[in-house]
């Protein structure tokens, strides 16, 4: 590492600054507060050297009760202030803290979907969780002493220059070396903590896929492979933190002799003139005090730049982590209330691909497809084929690459985002529920009665769960306490419940019972028969309630018509038809 700060560490260190700002009055009170404490201090070794050469040694007990008493009280008054600079500062610690977090999760909740399906959850809180504890680290009381420990450095020179200016010379020699000794090592300590924050978010990602694949290692036998893996992963990461800790304590180990040295020195020289007569034994031991009055913050302020080279690593991934884009959420349309707005949907000539695999081809290759308003369309093909893709579109879950869609006639992206997003009830493919109860996973944050809500629900055919474990029921974490069927009838009451203009299913009965599945083709020609409706699905009994079937290759249409008519003219769309009706389900080659 170069001797000085690079441009990016420079403007890291100047944002992360900034983040004090609001803390300016708080710590000014903090400062004053420990120069008080430093003032008091540095009138402690006066008192003792009062105490050893006018009472100890001249056996003057009034001096002797006099200086004691003033050192308990001087004591006592430097307790109670540090107790009280602690407690100011610890709360301003945890308020830092909370902003700094708030903000990752305020920034989490905007960002957009394609970082969040990149990156793992425990990878992601790792991150958060290591970088906020080293940002938050620039409020520890150590780091705080530094900015006070000029003051201590120059009052306890001032001190020993009244004592003996010639002893003092000794310790302005050791400055240099303590300079270069600090700044060797945060240098080596800096790329040290780099390799850290690797290794840590590497281990972070290796065990978010050991919670998420534990069905699957259990099943293939893959325990002892995993175990292997964890030895070599947090071996990395136990070797890169011993690595650091070792760096500290060679630092320690230097500073430590280097001070032995200066007080051998301090000792030798200052008995010589002790033995001269020129300074009494009390004025040596208060020499002896200010010397660590000034070794000791000068430790700390050339620290200073170790400290924010374990600070800095971490800061500029938390700005990175900060400045990922977010989804844009202005526009300039406003959806009425009253939604007199034609609802058509319309992709034209849309164009996209994944950002995290830009060397690979467009998944949605040119798709031009019209939904009228209450329009029932399923969308049919092969795995990769589009059909999600084009349902997070919609969404503006992702951005078009090129191309746009239209709602009514105007782009999407004209739209106020949350106001966009309402017209829009989703069953998607990979349902979420929170560790709440079932009541609270239906109504997702708004009031409705409890009557809707058993309503909806036994519409859906959870009216046993509803009568033996009430709404009430805590759902577990993704809603481990329910079966796959009931996870996904919990989803479709939720988007029942809210009944928007526009309802889409992504294989919203590929884990129900044929029960269910009755019902929501009940639904399709009841409840929605006048919704717009847009259903990724492979069941042919479904195929039939729709008004248009669409059938995706490579990411554009293939082929798309009534069921009916496709049934009858396209011999590949009947041939998928009769493979469904015997229980295959590999799409024939086009």
């Amino acid at each position: 590492m170069r001797g000085n700060m690079t441009r990016e560490d420079k403007n890291t260190a100047i944002r992360f600054l900034g983040l004090l700002k609001d803390y300016r009055g708080r710590i000014v009170l903090l400062m004053a507060a420990i120069l008080l404490s430093v003032g008091l201090s540095l009138l402690s070794p006066l008192l003792s050297r009062e105490l050893m050469d006018k009472g100890l040694f001249r056996g003057d007990f009034a001096v002797i009760f006099r200086a004691s008493f003033l050192l308990f009280l001087l004591r006592q008054v430097s307790s109670l202030l540090s107790l009280w600079i602690e407690r100011r500062r610890l709360c301003m610690v945890y308020d830092f803290r909370f902003r700094m977090e708030a903000g990752a999760v305020e920034h989490l909740l905007g960002m957009r979907t394609e970082y969040l399906k990149r990156v793992s959850q425990s990878e992601l809180l790792s991150q958060i969780d290591v970088d906020v504890n080293y940002i938050c680290s620039i409020l520890n009381t150590n780091t705080l002493s530094v900015f006070a420990g000029v003051f201590t450095v120059v009052g306890g020179i001032a001190a020993a220059l009244c004592i003996h200016w010639g002893m003092v010379i000794l310790i302005l020699l050791v400055l240099p070396v303590k300079y270069l000794i600090i700044h060797f090592h945060s240098g080596v300590q800096k790329k040290k903590l780099q390799v850290f924050l690797e290794k840590n978010m590497a281990y972070a990602r290796w065990f978010g896929e050991l919670v998420g694949g534990m069905v699957d290692i259990r099943i293939y036998g893959l325990e002892k492979k995993k175990m292997e893996e964890f030895r070599n992963c947090d071996g990395e990461k136990i070797k890169a933190h011993r690595n650091m800790d070792t760096v500290s304590q060679y630092r320690q180990l230097a500073d430590g002799t280097l001070d032995a040295v200066l007080n051998f020195l301090v000792f030798v020289v200052g008995g010589i003139f002790v033995a001269r007569g020129e300074l009494s034994v009390g004025s040596l031991y208060a020499f002896i005090s200010y010397s660590s009055y000034i070794l000791n913050p000068l430790s700390s302020i050339l620290n200073l730049r170790l400290v924010f080279a374990n600070i800095l690593p971490s800061a500029a991934r938390f700005f990175e982590f900060l400045d990922r884009e977010e989804e844009s959420v202005e526009g300039k349309e406003n959806i009425p209330s009253g939604l007199p707005l034609a609802l058509d949907i319309e992709y034209r000539d849309v164009f996209f691909r994944y950002q995290a695999t830009k060397s690979q081809e467009d998944v949605i290759r040119g798709l031009c497809l019209r939904i009228p308003e209450g329009e029932k369309v399923a969308l049919i093909g092969k795995n990769g084929c589009g059909k999600s893709t084009m349902v997070m579109l919609l969404l503006r879950l992702y951005d078009c690459g090129s191309g746009c869609i239209l709602l009514g006639g105007a782009g999407i992206t004209g739209f106020h985002m949350k106001e966009y997003r309402k017209l829009f009830s989703v069953v998607s493919q990979q349902i979420y529920l929170f560790h709440d109860t079932i009541r609270n996973n239906i109504c997702m944050g708004r009031e409705f009665d409890d009557g809707e809500i058993k309503e909806v629900l036994c519409e859906v055919g959870l009216e046993e769960l509803v009568l033996e474990r009430g709404l009430h029921f805590m759902v577990g974490i993704n809603g481990s306490c329910l079966s796959g069927g009931q996870k996904q009838k919990v989803a479709l009451a939720r988007a029942l419940l809210h009944d928007r203009p526009i309802f889409i299913f992504d294989e919203a009965t590929s884990n129900t019972d044929i029960d269910f599945e009755v019902r929501f083709r009940r639904m399709l020609k009841g409840r929605l028969s006048k919704k717009t409706v847009l259903m990724v699905t492979h069941n042919a009994e479904l195929l039939k309630e729709t008004d248009r079937v669409v059938w995706m290759e490579e990411g554009k249409v293939f082929c798309e018509g009534a069921y009916g008519e496709l049934l009858e003219q396209n011999t590949a769309f009947a041939g998928l038809i009769e493979q469904y009706g015997k229980g295959e389900e590999n799409f024939p080659s086009v």
